[in-house]
């Protein structure tokens, strides 16, 4: 343990300095512990096991870091609510499979949107969905 002496030959000065280089020594001692305060984890919605591995301010709600009121799949959502942006949305009818899109969240629920379509991945909507030399025939390009 550091000791350091109370007297001083700088009168009120030296003593002032004196406190303040015990509170830097004890700081110092405190980051060295592993008490400080900044935690590096997994990022939001990795997945966990325990809130130890999450970045500070998340936790592990059903096997992935997050808050409680973040989703980062549609099955951390209610009946009837989707996950977009990491928010639990009521999900409204959307287009049906080849309506225009902007994001998967205009779409159907088991549509995504592609290529500015709702549609499954394998699936396509225009001849110009597939390779060259196939045409879209019953949404399968063929």
């Amino acid at each position: 343990m550091i000791t350091l002496s109370l007297h001083t030959p700088h009168g009120p000065r030296g003593l002032l300095a004196l406190r303040a280089l015990r509170l830097l020594i004890l700081a110092g001692l405190c980051v060295l512990s592993g008490n400080a305060t900044s935690k590096e984890g997994t990022a939001l919605c990795g997945q966990c096991t325990t809130v130890f591995e999450c970045a500070e301010g998340l936790r592990c709600v059903s096997a992935r870091c997050r808050t409680n009121d973040q989703c980062c799949l549609d099955a951390d959502c209610p009946g009837g609510q989707r996950c977009l942006d990491n928010r639990c949305k009521v999900a409204v009818e959307g287009a049906a499979l080849c309506g225009r899109c902007n994001t998967s969240f205009e779409c159907a629920n088991d549509l995504n949107c592609i290529g500015a379509r709702c549609k499954e991945v394998d699936q396509c909507c225009l001849d110009q969905d597939c390779p060259t030399g196939q045409s879209c025939q019953n949404n399968r390009c063929q």
